[in-house]
């Protein structure tokens, strides 16, 4: 089973929480293929020669993909066609888009070289499945980053920035050239969504190892504020913790404010419906997910029962 061969095998499509009406903010469609939505959004910034804080989207989208996302502009802009992206103009509104502002996305997603088993979970495929954070979430050192910023090892997170991050890694490590041990300064040059999404990694990670080993309706994201219904839950979840010499009071950040994480309830369980289409060793699998769920993880549970 081969998934993401190239970009078109990924097709993804928001659906908005939210229309345009009318107001200060431009809604727009940005149609990307092949680039992260961080990356796209400073290419946007430089276009429109405007700053990169000017503009926000409702969710992070994969790189490897085509993908059809909702963002919005605190200035007027006018549609704009690239070779590897696109910006469409739907309207104006009174408010600017913000992470979560999606009823959820639209999924066509090709998985080729598949073997008779997996040919065959997907012409009949399951409906229910584990609410799984996918492995995009994690990266490959997102949870380490996240872990060593609540561990407040913040020398530990500039160094495997720097290591492993080309986009802003360089940025990171010129500040320090400049101005020596100032790692709260330096981790200040990412974008908050980007510090954000770290300590999320790390939640993520509990998370799903939770959803593995009970089976509640919901399980808590543990942040600062987790309430727990389950004393089992809640052992376990402190257990985890421990391992990495962190509490509940570490997701309060003082120095970091915008790294302060609540926790909140998530569901273990997803009903989905999919359509599928199959043409030789190939399968094309059309379906909906909710924001905040991922269609890698149906895919490779999907596989797992072939």
């Amino acid at each position: 089973m081969i998934l993401k061969q190239q970009p078109e095998d990924f097709i993804v499509e928001e659906i908005p929480m939210k229309k345009p009406s009318s107001g200060p903010f431009t809604y727009f469609l940005l149609k990307k293929r092949n680039l992260t939505t961080e990356y796209a959004m400073q290419r946007l910034a430089q276009h429109y020669k405007l700053p990169r804080k000017m503009f926000s989207y409702a969710g992070l989208k994969d790189k490897n993909a085509v993908t059809t996302q909702w963002c919005s502009a605190r200035s007027e802009i006018e549609s704009f066609k690239a070779k590897d992206w696109e910006v469409v103009v739907q309207g104006t509104a009174p408010e600017q888009i913000n992470l979560g502002m999606l009823k959820g996305n639209k999924f066509i997603i090709t998985v080729r070289e598949c073997s008779e088993k997996e040919l065959a979970a997907f012409k009949n495929p399951k409906k229910d499945f584990k609410n799984l954070f996918g492995e995009q979430r994690f990266g490959v050192h997102n949870v380490d980053i996240g872990r060593a910023f609540l561990q407040r090892k913040y020398r530990k997170a500039t160094e495997i920035i720097i290591d492993t991050d080309n986009t802003y890694g360089p940025e990171v490590k010129k500040h320090l050239e400049q101005y020596n041990n100032d790692y709260v300064g330096a981790l200040q040059k990412l974008p908050r969504k980007i510090l954000v999404l770290y300590i999320h990694a790390y939640q993520s990670k509990l998370w799903n190892y939770m959803a593995m080993h009970f089976d509640d309706e919901e399980i808590p994201l543990i942040g600062f504020d987790s309430e727990f219904e389950n004393d089992k839950v809640e052992e376990q979840y402190m257990d985890l913790l421990k391992e990495d010499n962190i509490t509940m009071r570490d997701f309060v950040f003082k120095d970091l404010k915008e790294l302060t994480a609540e926790g909140g309830m998530r569901k273990t369980n997803l009903h989905v419906d999919i359509k599928s289409k199959i043409e030789n060793n190939t399968a094309i699998l059309e379906f909906q997910l909710p924001p905040g769920s991922y269609a890698t993880e149906i895919i490779r549970q999907l596989s797992v029962v072939a």
